[in-house]
């Protein structure tokens, strides 16, 4: 395996423990979920019922312990792991909602205490967000 320099690395702090993650906001506006006329929220929200909620805390459970830090493919690798445990346990879910990938989110950063786990799970969604607009119009 070829070397990877430490600041090639993503450390699992930069995901964990990143005040950006502190307060669930629209990623679009900066606003609160709950009032965000500007972007694709457009006022309608969706929350997990508790069933949703066990499945996706289940989810993030199932993950190895995150490593310490990663190279970008194993981040990469470490993200898909964790879309295969969400499609396992939480069925429900729909990647192609932003709605429903910011429900996921702002409950993990909520309830999800502060695990790397839950660092991991928080930081698929954030990315999964952004991927959202791609799936949707393919």
């Amino acid at each position: 395996m070829q070397a990877v320099q430490a600041a090639e690395n993503i450390q699992a702090a930069e995901f964990i423990q990143d005040d950006e993650y502190a307060l669930p906001r629209c990623w679009e506006c900066g606003n609160g979920p709950a009032n965000c006329p500007s972007c694709s929220y457009q006022g309608e929200i969706i929350l997990l019922d508790y069933d949703q909620r066990a499945d996706l805390h289940d989810a993030a459970r199932q993950q190895e312990e995150p490593r310490a830090s990663y190279t970008k493919q194993q981040l990469g690798n470490a993200l898909e792991e964790f879309r295969t445990l969400l499609h396992e346990y939480a069925p429900w879910y729909d990647r192609t909602s932003r709605q429903m990938i910011h429900a996921c989110y702002h409950n993990l950063c909520i309830s999800g205490g502060t695990s790397n786990k839950i660092g991991l799970a928080i930081r698929f969604f954030k990315e999964e967000y952004v991927r959202a607009s791609e799936v949707i119009q393919a």
